[in-house]
């Protein structure tokens, strides 16, 4: 009876502490607009020439016309936007300076939408115009003087980027096909929407599949799957939940910080890239992208810092895809993605700056990155270990590592046939202090993947980030 009664005492005590300790929220990620050109994050292959530069971009992201949204409450009962999901979304945008957010909802609720309320239009924001003068998306004025454009979209089977509503007839054709899977749905959405359609969750779409579609774009990591029991256990051969995240939730002492937790799903899955290569060798090219695919729908409980686990501000600071383009015009973002001018980055790692990876004079060129420190953010003395590969892909779509651990600047000659890209990893020491689990920072992790560049033969390049062209 006595040890019952120490046990609730105990308990008690440890969901007290864990209601009535507060921290400040992780400040958001800093605005890339501030590190071009300088010593901070390389100004892109080529675009020193070409005036283009590095926007920080989400390609899977749900609005409150996704039937799932907030807790399946994105719309009123009378079919108005739900104000605090919106609200909630754009503040995140803000708070971690991302650029461009694609929205990708769900069909079953954007057949409800009008072409006014699907742009989330309020008071202070400004219509962003096509070349015919339509409203096609929402450029969101942020508290600090920035910026960020969100352009409606479209998650079923497909994902499609940036759909333009041509007609009311297009878009009842585009709502209909909105689940659908084939050529003829990507051909629909193109035709209709002027949408960049691609494919998401590459864990349950068959190779066979993805040849037929030929998609403008694939998805190399998705949180969402990475993170959902079921697709973890049957598709990508993970446990269905891994007991070290509960550090995370039964935590009355505070010895996790609860941003971190999405490092528990940060694993890069062979399967992913084994379809990509194989699409890169048919294709010639093939944009890979990282999916958030965030929906504020799955963890309500808030945590230390007064946001729920799941919240749009703490996911979106986790990764986002770079992607260079001269200016955040939607058809030259879209443009920019379909050519791989893409990084996708893991940025709860840390801002990368001085990267660079380019060819010149028929060689690939590396730059070595280090992490940007940032003054309003809590980062230790210890120096993170950082190493890069070099990958090949030969035309077969075989995968071979030919440099692999380097630790500085490196150079390769471009002589083999395929596409090369690089992957980025690093051990983050000078989190410990911020992540306050030194197992968390003593783990390696995937920091930067890069698009592929390819080798025609060893006289000629043809990639869009080649400096050459």
């Amino acid at each position: 009876m006595r040890k019952t009664i120490l046990f609730f005492i105990i308990v008690g005590a440890m969901v007290c502490m864990s209601v009535f300790r507060s921290r400040p929220p992780r400040p958001g990620l800093p605005s890339l607009a501030r590190l071009q050109g300088s010593a901070g994050v390389q100004s892109a292959p080529g675009s020193e020439a070409s005036g283009q530069r590095w926007f920080r971009v989400q390609t899977h992201l749900h609005g409150p016309f996704s039937y799932d949204s907030c807790d399946d409450k994105g719309l009123n009962p009378d079919g108005t936007v739900n104000t605090s999901c919106e609200h909630d979304l754009k503040e995140a945008l803000c708070t971690n300076h991302v650029d461009f957010a694609f929205l990708t909802d769900h069909p079953g609720h954007l057949n409800r939408a009008t072409r006014q309320t699907v742009l989330l239009l309020e008071p202070g924001d400004t219509p962003v115009l096509n070349s015919r003068g339509e409203p096609v998306a929402t450029r969101i004025a942020c508290k600090d003087g920035t910026a960020s454009i969100l352009m409606p979209g479209l998650e079923g089977t497909l994902l499609a980027l940036g759909t333009g509503w041509k007609s009311d007839a297009g878009w009842k054709l585009v709502m209909e096909k909105g689940g659908s899977a084939g050529r003829d749905a990507k051909e629909i959405f193109e035709r209709e929407t002027g949408a960049l359609v691609g494919a998401p969750h590459l864990e349950n779409r068959e190779l066979s599949y993805l040849e037929a579609l030929g998609p403008d774009f694939v998805e190399v990591f998705n949180l969402h799957a990475a993170a959902h029991p079921v697709i973890r256990r049957e598709n990508l051969g993970e446990p269905a939940l891994d007991p070290w995240l509960l550090r995370y939730f039964l935590d009355p002492f505070g010895w996790s910080n609860p941003d971190f937790f999405v490092l528990e799903f940060l694993k890069l899955h062979p399967l992913y890239f084994e379809k990509w290569d194989r699409l890169l060798a048919r294709f010639h090219r093939m944009t890979a992208v990282l999916g958030l695919d965030s929906h504020q729908n799955a963890l309500k409980m808030k945590v230390e810092d007064g946001f729920r686990m799941d919240s749009h501000r703490r996911l979106l600071g986790a990764f986002s895809n770079w992607v260079k383009s001269a200016s955040l015009d939607p058809d030259s973002m879209k443009s920019a993605i379909r050519a791989g001018r893409v990084l996708m980055v893991f940025e709860i790692l840390g801002t990368p700056e001085g990267f660079d990876f380019f060819v010149r004079q028929n060689r690939l060129e590396f730059r070595m990155p280090h992490v940007l420190r940032e003054p309003d953010r809590v980062q230790g003395s210890a120096a993170p270990l950082i190493r890069a590969d070099l990958i090949h892909v030969d035309r077969t779509g075989k995968e071979s590592r030919v440099l692999t651990g380097q630790t500085g600047d490196f150079s390769h000659p471009a002589v083999a046939p395929g596409h090369y890209r690089v992957e980025v990893f690093i051990t983050p020491l000078h989190l410990l202090e911020e992540a306050r689990s030194s197992r968390v920072v003593r783990r390696e992790y995937p920091w930067i993947l890069t698009n592929a560049i390819e080798v025609v033969d060893g006289a000629r390049i043809d990639h869009s980030l080649d400096r050459d062209r």
